[in-house]
């Protein structure tokens, strides 16, 4: 399994708060090590099953960017590759050229076929973390957002184990939430190594939780779609570490049912120009605060997200999806 931040980037890590491990910080150079970084124009053609000259068009039209190689070659950043696929809601014909051992092609069919939270209940409850980690990613390949993956079937997974665990004695039938919270991590990961890069001088967004595992994965969640959003997502313990601390744009805090209110959100709440967001299923229990959103969904994160953008990095958007509108 990937270590636990290295889905976010150089600046990853992520503050738990004291009622739960904190999760490992990792600099990351490129992509997972088992996953490919380019893909040639071929290799692309083959995954989603079209010719390789239709390929070569949609390049020379601008609608998938590639690179070209000392030789001349195009190559096309895996990134991209899944930008274009999630776009056009391409299929997916030979999944292994995504070289994630994960992703198969029955998680690809049961996520094609309606099946996914069936398939990942079950692979759940037989504690097979691999099989359901690839059929969310599946399912995030057929996803316009990462924040519909997120409350759908990786929300659904864990109110799952959070019921059978308040039920009756644990059994074969039930899901377990370390197993639950280690496949929506695990699935965090492997879906922010897909996505691009944010960029350099983008908006700094901090995310920490406060709780069980539950709460660690559900962080993890809202990092993934921060960074969709073109943030950069550091840890509460890594901001005030490395001089980012002061110069977020927004802080995320995810609680669990149970969780008191850390001492560093009244500061946060207080700041001017930082949106502070709290989100989770502890919510409930805080006691309401000045300048705190609450959002219920990742969805409505994202929302909140994108309006606390800097104009710059709004602007920067809305051109770059007038373009490939324009191109489709």
């Amino acid at each position: 399994m990937l270590d636990s931040a290295k889905c976010f980037g150089r600046e990853a890590a992520y503050g738990i708060g004291s009622d739960a491990p904190r999760l490992a910080s990792y600099v990351r150079e490129g992509n997972a090590p088992d996953m490919q970084s380019h893909l040639s124009p071929k290799d692309l053609a083959l995954l989603i099953g079209v010719s390789e000259s239709s390929l070569k068009r949609w390049v020379d039209d601008g609608r998938l960017r590639a690179e070209r190689t000392a030789g001349g070659h195009r190559r096309i950043a895996m990134a991209e590759a899944v930008r274009f696929i999630r776009e056009t809601s391409a299929p997916i014909a030979d999944p292994a050229l995504f070289s994630l051992p994960e992703l198969d092609q029955a998680a690809v069919d049961a996520a094609q076929n309606g099946e996914a939270e069936l398939a990942i209940l079950s692979a759940a409850r037989d504690r097979n973390t691999a099989r359901a980690t690839g059929v969310l990613i599946a399912e995030f390949l057929r996803s316009r957002t990462v924040a519909s993956v997120c409350d759908g079937p990786m929300t659904m997974l864990l109110n799952q184990a959070e019921q059978d665990g308040h039920g009756a004695a644990a059994s074969g039938s039930n899901v377990h939430p370390g197993t639950a919270a280690a496949i929506c991590k695990e699935t965090t990961h492997r879906i922010s190594v897909l996505l691009a890069e944010p960029r350099a001088d983008g908006p700094v967004a901090v995310v920490s939780a406060v709780g069980s595992e539950g709460a660690g994965a559900r962080a993890l969640m809202a990092g993934a779609v921060l960074r969709e959003c073109n943030y950069r997502v550091v840890g509460a313990e890594l901001a005030s570490g490395n001089g980012q601390a002061g110069r977020e744009s927004l802080v995320c805090t995810v609680f669990d049912r149970g969780a008191t209110l850390p001492a560093d959100q009244r500061r946060h709440s207080t700041d001017a120009g930082v949106e502070t967001v709290w989100f989770g299923p502890g919510i409930a229990g805080l006691p309401p605060r000045t300048g705190v959103r609450i959002v219920h969904s990742l969805c409505e994160l994202a929302c909140v997200a994108r309006a606390a953008r800097p104009a710059s990095v709004r602007d920067m958007t809305t051109v770059k999806t007038t373009r490939l509108r324009a191109t489709t």
